[in-house]
């Protein structure tokens, strides 16, 4: 969930979070080289949606797609509606947290039914998709286009009270490691070598994913003590500079098993969705790094990994 915290009063009945801004930069110091770039040249094609009041739009994931261009992809990014001509030429799509509105109605449905069909069959005749979808607003406004590709998507915060961060003292913080036997015996998680292996991906305030298929591979598994919060309703309080969010969650129920990062094939193409968005920024978040820069993880390899396995290079 990005750029906010969740201030949680209990009741007997429920848990009312107030959204508050938390203090954030990118890290400017993050490493971005890639030893062994992908492409050294006409590197495959990566676009980026911005036509949906993606949070994609702020400079959040400049890290990644500084990351991508070491790896030699070429990046677009788009402000048009998904259509068969826009995607023409396209190898690779990225959908970062979709919304309604950029102020009001976040939740509201955003996709047309056309642009659904188009992303849909652009897949299903081998283009590939990195969605990532980590909110309640966003879980809502893309939830037409998650049913079509067999995802149920929690919209809550998952915490763990074993597999966690404590050195952040967070227990939304998670930890999904070979240690833990939480991470799939998968490509992306392999990669083609030893130097491209990955045995730990961190990741911050995500929700859970929940596939129809069991085909699908799960790639980060949540543990037996993983929770999740999920949403009840939202209001908003005063105006202006005091204007204020609160979401009403549910007790805590269990989500053991479901995932925060599902891989699978749809028809001839290829579909990486994750549950937690700021695993691939690199942020320093209240004097803490969060994300691929956050030292105990391995999820700059993990972010070039999803992208090589979407591109078929593994």
């Amino acid at each position: 969930m990005n750029l906010n915290v969740l201030i949680i009063s209990c009741s007997s009945l429920f848990l009312i979070a107030s959204i508050v801004s938390l203090a954030q930069d990118v890290d400017k110091e993050f490493n971005v080289t890639v030893s062994s770039p992908a492409y050294t040249n006409n590197g495959q094609k990566i676009m980026v949606d911005e036509a949906h009041y993606n949070l994609s739009n702020d400079d959040s994931y400049e890290p990644l797609f500084k990351l991508l261009r070491a790896d030699g992809y070429t990046l677009s990014f788009t402000s048009s509606e998904i259509s068969s001509s826009a995607l023409q030429g396209v190898n690779t799509m990225i959908i970062i947290n979709p919304r309604g509105g950029r102020y009001m109605d976040k939740e509201k449905v955003i996709f047309q039914s056309q642009e659904c069909t188009h992303l849909i069959n652009w897949i299903k005749n081998g283009g590939s998709l990195l969605l990532i979808i980590d909110n309640y607003y966003s879980s809502s406004a893309s939830k037409n286009v998650t049913d079509l590709l067999g995802v149920k998507v929690g919209g809550g915060v998952v915490t763990d009270s074993k597999n966690y961060d404590k050195a952040s003292m967070r227990r939304e913080n998670l930890l999904f490691s070979k240690e833990n036997n939480l991470l799939a015996e998968h490509i992306i998680l392999k990669g083609k070598d030893k130097n491209e292996s990955v045995s730990t991906v961190s990741s911050f305030s995500g929700t859970s994913l929940k596939s129809i298929n069991n085909e699908y591979s799960n790639l980060l598994k949540f543990s037996e003590y993983a929770k999740e919060s999920k949403p009840d309703s939202t209001w908003t309080t005063g105006k202006g500079l005091f204007k204020q969010t609160y979401v009403r969650f549910v007790d805590p129920v269990s989500v053991a098993g479901l995932s925060q990062a599902l891989a699978f094939e749809l028809g001839k193409g290829r579909v990486v969705f994750l549950g937690d968005g700021n695993m691939l920024t690199a942020l320093v978040v209240e004097g803490q790094k969060q994300g691929m820069n956050a030292g105990n993880n391995h999820n700059k390899q993990f972010a070039l990994n999803i992208m090589h396995w979407l591109s078929r290079k593994l």
